[in-house]
């Protein structure tokens, strides 16, 4: 046999008696658990701007300013506006067909110049709670009776002391309605 002929047997020999055990990778490969929605931590109202159509005068949005909102997966608040066991839902949208679809204004007029935003839905039991534009990673915009209130974030993290008067008050709320 010629050299190359028996480099090639050879080889052929080594590739075949290795083992290489299980090769199931559909157990081994797991897509990434990311549970920390961009949203989650606590918020302060910055400012508002009016929107097309708003049943909300300028002396009621002012109320809002300095308010705190707080995202997490016990809850979801806007001050005294709350829900328990959020589901948050996240999607890309075209920003001048979505923001004219919804609420008949331009991108421009918001300030925002992305030609695509990503829209966060909250939800609690199906029943809708707020949705939220995502301007960046530390500032949100959300629609509140056609006012649309700048939201800043302040902190990643949400105390346990902030959920659990949420979650007193929703008892207080639960037992008054019996």
């Amino acid at each position: 046999l010629a050299p190359s002929c028996l480099a090639i047997i050879e080889l052929i020999i080594f590739v075949s008696s290795c083992e290489f055990g299980n090769i199931d990778t559909e157990e081994k490969i797991v897509p990434p658990k990311n549970n920390l929605s961009p949203i989650y931590g606590q918020w302060r109202i910055e400012k508002f701007k009016s929107g097309s159509v708003s049943a909300m005068n300028e002396d009621d949005a002012r109320k809002y300013l300095n308010k705190t909102a707080i995202f997490n997966d016990r809850i979801a608040a806007i001050e005294d506006d709350f829900c328990l066991e959020p589901s948050y839902k996240i999607k890309n949208v075209n920003a001048a067909d979505y923001l004219w679809y919804q609420y008949k204004i331009s991108p421009d007029y918001l300030g925002i110049r992305d030609k695509n935003i990503q829209v966060m839905t909250i939800t609690s039991e199906d029943q809708f709670f707020y949705e939220f534009i995502m301007l960046s990673d530390k500032e949100i915009l959300t629609d509140i009776n056609g006012m649309f209130f700048y939201l800043k974030k302040e902190s990643d993290v949400v105390e346990d002391e902030k959920i659990n008067e949420y979650i007193t008050k929703e008892d207080r709320l639960i037992g008054e309605s019996d």
